[in-house]
């Protein structure tokens, strides 16, 4: 009976001086101290960490190496080992929109602390991720979507002095383009170059450093801007933080980890939205206009299957917010939707890691071939070879493959080293080699017939076809209105970005990307409602 008591006279004293959790912990899991590295193959190669243990608790967390995109991986990294040290289980929730890197990352952080002890059972304990909760509450101009073109109707529209609420479904801005870390398009369309506020001074004001020059595309003189990222970043991460900055500073309210869930329409004017942020209640948002910039359809599969049955199988590299719900609210305003069935935008990426290429929008000597090792076009461009590899063989790798002096015509580089060090991009010394160590029984045949040396040094990324921009989406006229099915304005009620499909495709039917064009519709819009409503 005395030591019964002693025992729980010390728990007592235990819980009162270090908490009662503290003292389960101690009960369940027992390390042994040191420090610890773990690994797991991610995204963009090998994440490696650092965990340092004590006897009963898991004290730090380092990040040692981790390459995945920038912009998307920031908030794992910072979010997911703290709420492994304030809880003391490793299972966290996934952030949203970075849900491979947030598993990845707990993966590796798992095998360090499994080098501590035997038995991890102690750490399972599942962890909510709450975001804040919000009360309704009223604005000028409420944003649906924080990717490149809601982020910039934001901050265009706050540049203006509107109260603006920016509301992003996923923990971080920027969105797909995020993922599209290259130069920026403006289009030629000649309305779109008169916007008040045009891209590269939107760039300018938010201290984005950049470049602009004239190219040609598609036999069309077009303006590219070339944005400088900061040391350490990428061109899009640099961006988009910029942006948000300058967003934040101008009357924007933003509002992430948080979903809009319908619009609120009164005597046919829109005007506002509902929403949700994650684990909490749903509240709404009161305003005089509502930008929608929620993004492509990519992933929603009921409207891919119908509009494009054809790529219903086909992979997909969008992040997991591409699901065109606003498609689905204008549907039901009798909104205009164009150009839906008109396909998509392909990418061809790493067949281990779901997130690197050769392709290059460089274009330039590139050979892509199928598992024969028969070339799949007679192009360079890694959209049409890509779709052309997902209609002749669905989703099966096919392979890129490079000389030294491909990828010195296509400034390659970098692309390259990045590809070697991730594990994505395999180096060998003659086409016999390649084709041996993928089963191409066609390939000697099909360099030498392009051109090339059986003995050279060759650059070879085994790719999947992946599908992401979309091309349809959403009507809007000249000023940004969402159309109706009789070509009327709905009032209250704009779009901007890939929602609306591609402009360029629409208007000169070709496609450049939509980050560009996108955030000129947005800067468009911007200037729009402020006219209109002052």
């Amino acid at each position: 009976m005395k030591k019964a008591f002693s025992l729980l006279l010390v728990l007592a004293i235990l819980a009162a001086c270090f908490g009662a959790t503290a003292v389960a912990e101690a009960a369940e899991v027992a390390f042994t101290p040191g420090t610890y590295e773990g690994k797991a193959t991610s995204t963009g190669g090998e994440l490696i960490v650092s965990v340092t243990v004590s006897d009963h608790a898991i004290e730090s967390i380092e990040i040692v190496r981790c390459n995945d995109t920038d912009g998307i991986k920031n908030v794992p990294l910072e979010r997911i080992p703290a709420q492994i040290l304030e809880n003391q289980s490793l299972n966290v929730d996934a952030v949203s929109g970075a849900t491979l890197t947030s598993l990845f990352l707990r993966n590796a952080i798992t095998d360090a602390v499994k080098k501590a002890t035997d038995d991890v059972s102690g750490l399972n304990e599942k962890i909510e991720y709450k975001a804040a909760a919000q009360s309704d509450m009223q604005a000028d101009v409420v944003v649906v979507g924080g990717g490149s073109a809601g982020l910039a109707a934001a901050a265009q529209a706050g540049t203006y002095g509107l109260n603006v609420v920016l509301i992003e479904r996923n923990a971080f801005l920027g969105g797909t383009s995020l993922v599209c870390d290259a130069v920026i398009f403006e289009t030629p369309i000649e309305y779109m170059r008169t916007a008040e506020e045009p891209l590269e001074n939107l760039f300018k004001s938010a201290g984005i450093q950049s470049t602009k020059v004239g190219v040609e595309f598609g036999g069309l003189p077009f303006n590219m801007i070339a944005a400088q990222p900061d040391e350490g970043r990428s061109i899009m991460g640099t961006a988009m933080a910029y942006l948000e900055k300058y967003a934040a500073e101008h009357n924007v309210t933003i509002l992430k980890d948080t979903s809009v869930t319908g619009l609120i329409v009164e005597d046919g004017t829109v005007t506002g939205v509902t929403a949700a942020p994650r684990g909490q209640e749903s509240f709404s948002v009161s305003a005089k206009a509502v930008i929608l910039a929620t993004g492509g359809f990519a992933r929603n599969h009921d409207l891919v299957n119908q509009y494009m049955p054809q790529y219903a199988e086909a992979r997909n590299c969008n992040l997991p917010g591409a699901l065109g719900e606003a498609v689905e609210w204008v549907s039901e305003l009798d909104g205009k939707l164009i150009n839906m069935d008109a396909g998509f935008q392909w990418f061809p990426a790493s067949a281990a890691l779901a997130a690197h290429s050769l392709g290059s929008a460089n274009g330039g000597p590139m050979v892509y071939v199928n598992q024969e090792g028969n070339t799949i076009n007679d192009g360079y461009f890694y959209s049409d070879c890509a779709r052309d590899a997902f209609k002749q063989n669905g989703n099966d790798t096919f392979y890129q493959i490079q000389s030294p002096a491909d990828v010195a015509a296509t400034m390659n580089e970098e692309e390259v080293a990045h590809g070697l060090s991730s594990g994505s991009v395999f180096e060998f010394h003659s086409v016999a080699e390649i084709a041996e160590a993928y089963n191409l029984p066609n390939l000697e045949e099909t360099m030498s017939g392009l051109g090339y040396s059986a003995e050279d040094t060759y650059y070879v990324c085994p790719v999947k076809p992946y599908a992401y921009s979309t091309y349809g989406g959403i009507d809007i006229d000249e000023k940004g209105h969402v159309l109706n099915s009789s070509d009327e304005i709905i009032p209250g009620l704009y779009a901007a970005g890939e929602v609306t499909g591609s402009v360029d495709y629409k208007n000169l039917g070709v496609y450049t990307g939509q980050v560009g064009q996108g955030m000129e519709e947005s800067i468009i819009a911007a200037r729009t409602i402020t006219e209109e409503i002052g």
